[in-house]
Formats: C-alpha cells, sequence, structure tokens
C-alpha cells in the first residue's frame, strides 16, 4: 500500500486536494475528524478528560466543550502534556483501526494538519504538501470563513512555517491559482507520479524505466533566492534526506542496525545536509513545476550507501522494502543494488554487508 501523509497550513486547500483522491476511490483518513471521534459522548477518553480537567469541560448534554477543555489544558505546560499523554493514544489506536480497515487499498492517504509539527513525515511514502503562501491564507481566512484578523494570525504562527513543509514533504500542489488549476495539477501529478508509485509498489519493484526520472519531472523550481546552478545539489540534498529519515524510522520499527552514508554522487551531499535556505523539496520555488532540472540529470541523482552485517540483513532488506526501495539490475561487485518505486524520485542504493560495517 502507497502511504501518503497530506498536509498544509491551516486555509491552505487540503479539503479540496483530499476530495480528489477520495473521487478516484481512494481512502482518506482526516485525522481532525478521528481527533472529534474519540471524544464524543460515551467514549472513555472523554471521560478521562473530564476526570482530569473537571466536569466544566462537559457541556449540559455531556458532550465536550472545546472552549472550556482549551482554555484549562492551555493554562499550563503540565496541562497540555496531561492533555497530549490522553488524547494521542486514543487518535493513534483509532488511526491505527482505520488503517488496518483499507489494509488491501493499493493507496491511502492520512490528512495530518500537523504532520510536520508532529515529526510524522517519515512514516509515510511520500508527504504531500498542499501550499499556499501564509499572507494569502491569512487573506482566505478572514474574506472567506470570516475569521477575525488576529485570531487566523495567531493561528497561522503557531503552526509549522512554510520553509518547514517544504523540508518535510516529497511533493507540492500550489493552490494559489483557481480551483480549476488545482484539479488539474492534481491530475497531472496522480498520472506522472502517484498512480504509478502505487502500482510499482503493490508489484513490488521499482519503478518502470519508461517512468522512472522521465515522465515524473519534479514538482518544484529552482531554489528560491539562490543562483540556478546550485539546484541539483539542493535537490540531492532534500532527497537523500528524506530517505535516510525513512529508512531510518523503517529500521528502528524493526530493530534493524545499519550504517546510511553517501556514495559517488557529484557534489558529495550525504544525508545530513541541509538545503539552501528557504528551497522547496527538490531544491525549489512552491509551484513552478516548468522550471526544474531533468531529474535524470546524473547530478540529480541520490547515491546512498547502506552497510550492514550479515547477520542483519533480512532484517534492513525488509526495511529498504519497507521504504520504497527493491532490487534493481546488478551492477558488477559484492554490493545489492536498490532503487525507488517512486518514480519521482532520483536515486540509488547500494547494501553493503561486511562483518565490521564501519571497514567495508
Amino acid at each position: 500500500m502507497l502511504r501518503i501523509g497530506l498536509t498544509g497550513g491551516i486555509g491552505a486547500g487540503k479539503s479540496t486536494v483530499a476530495r480528489e483522491f477520495a473521487d478516484r476511490g481512494v481512502p482518506v483518513i482526516d485525522a481532525d475528524a478521528v481527533a472529534r471521534e474519540v471524544v464524543e459522548p460515551g467514549r472513555p477518553t472523554l471521560a478521562r478528560l473530564a476526570q482530569r480537567f473537571g466536569p466544566e469541560v462537559l457541556t449540559a448534554d455531556g458532550a465536550l466543550d472545546r472552549a472550556a477543555l482549551a482554555r484549562l489544558a492551555f493554562a499550563d505546560d503540565t496541562g497540555t502534556r496531561d492533555l497530549g499523554a490522553i488524547m494521542h493514544p486514543a487518535i493513534g489506536a483509532r488511526t491505527r483501526e482505520l488503517m488496518a480497515r483499507h489494509a488491501d487499498a493499493p493507496m491511502l492517504v492520512h490528512d495530518v494538519p500537523l504532520l510536520v509539527e508532529n515529526g510524522l513525515s517519515a512514516d509515510y511514502h511520500l508527504c504531500l504538501l498542499v501550499d499556499v503562501p501564509a499572507p494569502m491564507r491569512l487573506e482566505r481566512l478572514t474574506a472567506q470563513r470570516g475569521m477575525d484578523s488576529a485570531d487566523a494570525r495567531a493561528r497561522i504562527e503557531r503552526q509549522a512555517a512554510d520553509e518547514e513543509r517544504y523540508a518535510a514533504c516529497d511533493a507540492l500542489l500550489s493552490n494559489t491559482g483557481t480551483p480549476a488549476e488545482l484539479t488539474a495539477a492534481f491530475g497531472a501529478l496522480w498520472d506522472r507520479r502517484l498512480a504509478p508509485f502505487a502500482a510499482a509498489l503493490a508489484a513490488q519493484r521499482p519503478a518502470s524505466s519508461a517512468a522512472a526520472n522521465h515522465s515524473a519531472p519534479s514538482d518544484y523550481g529552482g531554489p528560491t533566492g539562490a543562483p540556478a546552478e546550485s539546484a541539483p545539489a539542493a535537490m540531492r540534498a532534500h532527497t537523500a534526506q528524506r530517505l535516510a529519515a525513512r529508512l531510518e524510522r523503517a529500521w528502528a520499527a524493526d530493530g534493524a542496525s545499519a550504517e546510511l552514508t553517501s556514495a559517488s554522487a557529484p557534489g558529495g551531499m550525504t544525508p545530513g545536509e541541509a538545503a539552501p535556505s528557504g528551497s522547496a523539496p527538490g531544491g525549489g520555488t512552491p509551484g513552478d513545476a516548468t522550471a526544474a532540472p531533468a531529474p535524470d540529470a546524473p547530478d540529480a541523482t541520490v547515491r546512498l550507501r547502506v552497510r550492514a552485517r550479515p547477520e542483519q540483513a533480512a532484517a534492513v532488506r525488509a526495511g529498504l522494502r519497507a521504504a520504497g526501495l527493491f532490487p534493481a539490475a546488478q551492477r558488477p561487485g559484492p554490493a545489492e543494488a536498490f532503487a525507488p518505486a517512486d518514480p519521482g524520485l532520483c536515486a540509488a542504493v547500494e547494501l553493503e554487508l561486511s562483518p565490521d560495517p564501519r571497514s567495508a
């Protein structure tokens, strides 16, 4: 199953994109809806909230009084921690139930407004950002939703900055234009990247040579405020960071141990290097899909080397598969080659087994 994390700031238009997925038969789990569901009257989570914060968090008919809860829970750090300790396990358990219900689906979308803030981006094969600059979101919230300007600005400022979202996401849909333009952009992304990615993942194989790095141009343009020649370097840095995070999360889940380093990539980018400040994923200006460097250019490819002990081989390979990497055409030498099922990801991974990975 292709797991997609869908996110964006308040007022960005995530619900519109979620409907595009749903119209194509993709199950969508709405994190906000789950959070409301677990505190419905009669639910044990609501009872725990009332026990911790007092009966004043309940209305006369036994429903949650959200304003009262916010006033009490956010009054101090202890209350905020206790609220999270009650809510997060309940939300997580219900989310896992819903995901299990759709375990046979080829693709699933998790709509999470605070995906970046909660450090969840490595949990998904692909994180999709619905992008609208903060000033435009503020204008929409006040003009279209009738929100107070100060309240809307405060809500925006409590969320992640645009640059933080760019760094944590893999693909971007700009929603600064008309609804028709957003629908068209989604359709193009679906055809060139999302549907082929899901098909390759289901088949447990890398993206086909006809699609990989050729029919899936970057969703971003050149780096904001940076010279055009720095775009490939920023693309490599971002790709390396995203891949490293996914692999480390997958290996941690299975108790696997491996050493991850950069291989012979032009420019010597390593998984820990940061993209230039203000860059979008792939090193680009959000929403400009035409100015991007060709993803099949040699200097746009990230090459990572995984070193592991032989007894860790099975678990490490399982982690590679969980991160969407599958055996590729073998090159001469002892290393095993892996390539991504994501046709929009310019990457190659080599696995080397050694009794002492540090000396490999």
